[in-house]
């Protein structure tokens, strides 16, 4: 990612049991990102969105990413992201999952879906059709999606409203 669309990395930790990882959270800063990476420790786990609400009101950036600690992102994955919110602030981008092979950890492409609903109000992934998403362009957008929010993308205005 070029750095200069990085503004800031903000690591939530939410009160974390695994003190062999605080250590290696305070290096990131130094090993990966120096200046851009803040470390925010809770002194009481208050859970994921509080964490993330607590990180937003924290941060100083204009376009606010929230990814889970498991989330790995590819090449060239925040640009379309961005030229999205440019174009409308208002709207909430999420991330395509991709797959990794628990077996073999060979990497491909997942189809584009989006999460819904059964009427049993179990969630579930729907294929989005070609036609609807206006061709095979996988950074088009797509309407009426409910998202499990572990990969979103919003202006922080948004966020905080």
């Amino acid at each position: 990612m070029p750095t200069h669309l990085l503004h800031e990395i903000i690591l939530m930790d939410d009160d974390s049991d695994f003190d062999d990882l605080k250590g290696e959270l305070d290096d990131c800063d130094q090993k990966y990102l120096p200046g851009k990476i803040k470390v925010i420790r809770k002194i009481k786990h208050e859970g994921l969105i509080r964490g993330r609400m607590s990180g937003a009101a924290q941060a100083t950036g204009e376009v606010l990413v929230f990814l889970d600690s498991h989330c790995e992102v590819n090449v060239m994955w925040l640009q379309p992201l961005l030229a999205v919110i440019r174009g409308d602030p208002h709207t909430v981008v999420c991330l395509v999952i991709d797959i990794i092979s628990a077996d073999t950890l060979a990497y491909s492409l997942s189809l584009v879906v989006r999460g819904g609903f059964n009427w049993d109000l179990h969630f579930k992934w729907d294929l989005i059709p070609i036609a609807e998403l206006g061709g095979a362009d996988r950074a088009t957008a797509a309407n009426k999606v409910a998202y499990n929010g572990r990969r979103i993308v919003c202006h922080e205005q948004t966020v905080l409203q």
